[in-house]
């Protein structure tokens, strides 16, 4: 299968130079004091090392962008801060001191998970400190953000509506499975997204659910398969993904499954043992993507961790650049002119293709990169043969 993204390079080609000058271009190392920017999100517990990989890929673009003269002649510099999305108490506190600091010009993942997210997003606005929630990826609680807030990834109530309906005609779906967790925010909110789709394409939909690192999912598979779904939908952390894919495959479900961005990250891979099969997903990063700007980044990834950069990997550097670029734009450093810039920013150059922010909230797009699991358990790009004509 030839692997290609779906929406055209040529919609990124002739744009402004944008975040991609600040990977390529020929400016001064930068000097003098840091900007210290907290990376908040998880860090501790079982999932410590969602952090501790996204921060790596964040400092590794920082390096970039600080060899080509950094933010306004300075280096900027990403440290730890934790907030486990299964721990809201602790991190409420680290939320709050952070929001405290008279010295964070802005936050770098605002918590990540979006039940983090979610609970900062009033702190943030009454603290009025710009927060980049850019790995978040549930449907927001709310029909409008503050205008501290920003997030990146697309969401299931914009992508799945391209998407769901191509895997439903394809596989001739009658009957469809959704598993989700019922303590954790987004896939919460995601699931009444995906009862609004089953309804609205006539898909019979049998749910399922459990709780944050579920160890157990097999009575969940028992009821599936005495229900005969034909496609299996999964909205859940990475782990739990991984988790519930290997007991339903060992419990003889070999139906094609569907999923968000989570089911990209790469400990799905490691936890699912390879039983994943045939999985579709809307994808976040594209490694064979030609621009100097992705592949550069990759090939420093590669040469200081000794492997590829995974997608969320991946999309923590492709937010430092961002970051940088918008930071570079504002009029001066602080937290209401860097606001300002992100919120005037209509066209930056990201590795999920041209994006901008209207005002401030979710990023808008243009296109979607869809993205399935091969025989050999690798994320490429689907074409648009595959779903035949009329898809």
């Amino acid at each position: 299968m030839k692997l290609r993204m779906l929406t055209a390079l040529a919609a990124v080609v002739g744009l402004a130079a944008g975040v991609a000058g600040l990977a390529d271009g020929a400016l001064a190392q930068a000097k003098g004091d840091p900007i210290r920017i907290p990376h908040m999100t998880t860090f501790s517990g079982s999932a410590a090392s969602w952090g501790e990989t996204m921060l790596k890929a964040a400092q590794i673009a920082a390096a970039m962008v600080n060899e080509k003269g950094g933010v306004k002649g300075r280096p900027i510099e990403f440290y730890a801060e934790d907030a486990p999305y299964d721990n809201m108490p602790n991190a409420m506190t680290t939320v709050k001191k952070v929001a405290r600091d008279p010295n964070t010009l802005l936050v770098f993942d605002c918590g990540g998970a979006t039940t983090v997210v979610a609970a900062a997003h009033d702190v943030m606005g009454e603290a009025k400190l710009p927060c980049f929630g850019f790995s978040s990826a549930g449907h927001w609680r709310r029909a409008e953000f503050n205008p501290y807030v920003f997030r990146l990834l697309p969401q299931v109530a914009t992508s799945m509506p391209v998407l769901m309906p191509k895997v439903l005609k394809k596989h001739n779906i009658k009957t469809a499975g959704l598993a989700f967790t019922n303590n954790d925010e987004a896939p919460v909110a995601n699931a009444r997204i995906y009862r609004e789709l089953a309804a609205k394409f006539g898909v019979k939909l049998v749910e399922v659910s459990g709780q944050l690192k579920e160890p157990e999912y097999r009575a969940q598979v028992t009821k599936l398969k005495s229900e005969n779904v034909e496609l299996i939908i999964m909205s859940m952390q990475p782990e739990d993904i991984a988790q519930f894919i290997r007991q339903a495959r060992e419990g003889g479900m070999n139906q094609p499954l569907l999923g968000e961005a989570s089911l990209t990250d790469r400990n799905v891979k490691a936890g699912a043992k390879g039983r994943i099969g045939l999985a579709y997903t809307h994808g976040i990063y594209d490694p064979t993507d030609p621009r100097p700007y992705v592949q550069n980044f990759v090939a420093r990834f590669k040469k200081e961790v000794g492997k590829d950069p995974g997608p969320f990997e991946a999309i923590a550097g492709d937010a430092a650049f961002i970051v940088a670029e918008i930071m570079n734009k504002a009029e001066k450093l602080d937290r209401e002119s860097i606001r300002k810039a992100w919120a005037a920013t209509t066209s930056i150059q990201t590795f999920t293709g041209n994006v901008g922010w209207n005002g401030s909230g979710e990023a808008l797009r243009q296109g979607l990169l869809i993205q399935m699991y091969d025989k050999d358990e690798n994320i490429v790009n689907v074409p648009d043969s595959y779903w035949g004509t009329g898809s």
